[in-house]
């Protein structure tokens, strides 16, 4: 496998289908793209090093998170709740029909959208390669290198779009909807983690 193929198959790790975002990859319009299949000009010495495995249910917060956390993911949501609320409150002024589309609306974005979520992300955890092994990952001045196995790549501090620190979590976006998962748990001290990689994000994104 290429450079260039094991740094596709990672930009598929975490995020929305690209058939969700018009049928175009996210990463087609990168600026970087050039640099992915070397990782020459990193400084290794002094970087922070992690070994990630990614799990189903780290998968499957990122999935939750990222599709509720926007205002079409709230949106959607309210709309199930006037649903909910309309077909209790107005149940005898409603005939049949209007009674199971409410109740349709009503569960759509609040129990099965979630459970379409879910099941999609462990089915991306459960058959992609890439999650059968931990990733190291060493964070460094000019970025991350990313490697597992004799595959490795990089992404540079300039490609992250931001970076997200839940309570289970961090995520590092290089795109609007693509992540890199870093669980808390597999990362020691996250205070030590979040000064270093806040130090040179800020430092070469200019905040």
């Amino acid at each position: 496998m290429k450079k260039n193929d094991y740094m596709d198959e990672l930009r598929e790790m975490s995020g929305i289908d690209e058939e969700e975002i018009d049928g175009k990859s996210p990463y087609e319009d990168t600026d970087s793209g050039e640099n992915m299949d070397s990782n020459e000009g990193f400084t290794l010495e002094g970087s922070l090093q992690y070994r990630i495995k990614i799990r189903v249910k780290d998968m499957q917060g990122f999935v939750l998170r990222h599709s509720y956390g926007s205002i079409a993911g709230w949106f959607g949501v309210l709309i199930s709740i006037a649903a909910i609320v309309m077909v209790i409150a107005g149940w005898n002024k409603y005939g049949n029909m209007e009674r199971i589309v409410l109740c349709i609306l009503g569960t759509l974005f609040t129990i099965v959208q979630p459970i379409q979520l879910l099941i999609k992300a462990k089915r991306q955890v459960t058959s992609q390669d890439v999650f059968k092994e931990p990733i190291t990952y060493n964070f460094c001045k000019e970025g991350v290198v990313i490697s597992q196995n004799n595959e490795s790549g990089h992404f540079l501090w300039e490609d992250v779009c931001k970076i997200v620190n839940t309570s289970k979590a961090v995520y590092i976006y290089t795109s609007p909807v693509r992540a890199i998962i870093f669980p808390k748990d597999q990362l020691g001290d996250v205070n030590k983690f979040m000064d270093f990689i806040s130090i040179y994000y800020k430092e070469k994104c200019g905040y």
